[in-house]
């Protein structure tokens, strides 16, 4: 499913127009991004838990210029599935 599929769908279940739906999951990703970045942890029970790892900085080789590179740590937001969901 792509995201305009998933409007059309909870439009539908929701009784409301698409731009009402839109808006209101706009809304909700942008909720969740904010608490990412301020809190790094978002639990939605029965769906899942959202969380912001740190990868560590390691060394990497460059095949097109036949060199190592050192790739410096990252922040990356990591999915863990509730169990209630997995099929």
């Amino acid at each position: 499913m792509n995201k305009k599929e998933i409007l059309t769908a909870a439009a539908k279940e929701c009784g409301l127009t698409r731009k009402e739906t839109e808006r209101a999951f706009e809304a909700i990703l942008s909720v969740i991004t904010v608490g990412l970045k301020q809190e790094g942890k978002i639990s939605l029970k029965g769906f899942g838990t959202f969380i912001v790892k740190t990868s560590r900085s390691r060394i990497i080789f460059n095949p097109r210029r036949l060199e190592k590179m050192r790739m410096e740590s990252r922040k990356k937001v990591c999915f863990k599935v509730s169990s209630m969901l997995k099929l």
